[in-house]
């Protein structure tokens, strides 16, 4: 039976004979045939009704996720943002302009005015403490509208783009999620390259900063009032608080046009332990402290986190001050304060043992 009439190959860049198990690259099928004359595996396989050549090819590359993308950019309204609708308005999107482009520098996008720039904001602030630039782009993402949809399950769909003032909306297929997003992370803004030049490469816009999650005010509850929930700890400031779903406040790095359809690259995580989800669990996770903390600092017993973690939050730099850093610097000095009272009562305790065993032993001297 001759030997090629049994012979099946399929080219490709190697070829592994499953009968002597050795790899090939075989340029024709004739280079194939001269292997099966000679191949002692086969030999001992005559009969068999085919024999045939293995490719090994490299495996496929999974397939990955696209890149997150920005799809919605929103401008405030500098008209509206000076009224009293601005405070009480249910309409949160009303004050808000969607565009497809925006001139971003360190202030944030261009012709828009947030509450952390307004002129009756800073007179509030001692600039040498407060920096109005950590606060300079919020971020909110499709992953944090997708959770808020599986925690409020009525009404459906409350939760839509805009929805939380934010200046930039960012498709991400999960890959931004609160636990996955860290303070201090450094993202690119990147427009994807264009045309038919297979070399071509995108071109970096600006970088963001991750400074610190958004803590949210009563005006969320306010723009989400049709929200069912049953109690102030479950509304949706207070899991927005807890968890880190109200966004992320960025600090810009240059300037330049950010557009719809750019993408996101992260290019520096330097506190992978510091997710959004982490940071705000820790410092407002107690009950207690959701239901007033817009009204007051926190206690030392509201810290979710250990002492240690605690030092470890206060020398993250990039983490903003305002509303975060303030409170870690709170709970620094009232464990310092505490640590003294207890130097003191101890202290204090030794002191009243020394007076107490110099009068024990005047008491026993004077009955010898």
């Amino acid at each position: 039976m001759p030997r090629d009439h049994h012979i099946k190959v399929v080219m490709a860049r190697q070829c592994e004979c499953v009968f002597c198990h050795e790899t090939f690259t075989f340029t024709s099928e004739e280079e194939a045939q001269i292997h099966m004359i000679d191949c002692t595996g086969l030999a001992l396989q005559i009969g068999n009704e085919s024999h045939e050549f293995t490719i090994n090819k490299p495996k496929p590359k999974p397939k990955l996720p696209p890149l997150p993308t920005i799809t919605g950019i929103y401008i405030a309204h500098k008209s509206k943002l000076e009224t009293k609708q601005d405070r009480t308005s249910s309409l949160w999107n009303d004050l808000r302009q969607s565009i497809s482009s925006s001139k971003v520098t360190a202030n944030g996008l261009e012709n828009s005015l947030e509450w952390h720039r307004k002129p009756t904001t800073l007179e509030k602030f001692d600039l040498g403490v407060y920096d109005p630039h950590s606060r300079s782009i919020l971020v909110q993402t499709s992953s944090n509208l997708n959770q808020l949809d599986q925690t409020f399950l009525e009404p459906r769909n409350a939760f839509l783009p805009g929805g939380f003032g934010e200046n930039i909306f960012i498709e991400d297929n999960e890959i931004l999620a609160v636990n996955k997003v860290c303070v201090g992370d450094v993202f690119a803004v990147c427009r994807p390259a264009t045309g038919t030049n297979p070399f071509a490469s995108e071109e970096e816009i600006i970088r963001l900063t991750v400074t610190s999650p958004r803590r949210p005010c009563g005006k969320v509850d306010v723009r989400f009032s049709k929200i069912k929930f049953t109690s102030v700890y479950e509304s949706v400031r207070a899991q927005s608080c807890k968890f880190g779903y109200a966004g992320f406040f960025c600090r810009v790095s240059g300037e330049g046009e950010i557009k719809i359809n750019d993408v996101i690259r992260r290019v520096k995580n330097p506190h992978p332990n510091w997710s959004l989800t982490t940071v705000s669990t820790c410092l407002y996770g107690a009950d207690s402290f959701l239901k007033d903390y817009n009204s007051r600092a926190i206690r030392a017993e509201e810290w979710m986190g250990t002492d240690e973690e605690l030092e470890e939050l206060s020398k993250i730099d990039e983490l903003a001050f305002l509303e975060w850093g303030e409170e870690v610097e709170t709970l620094l000095t009232l464990r310092a304060d505490k640590k003294t009272m207890a130097q003191v009562l101890l202290a204090g305790l030794g002191v009243g043992v020394g007076v107490l065993a110099a009068y024990v032993a005047k008491v026993y001297n004077s009955k010898i």
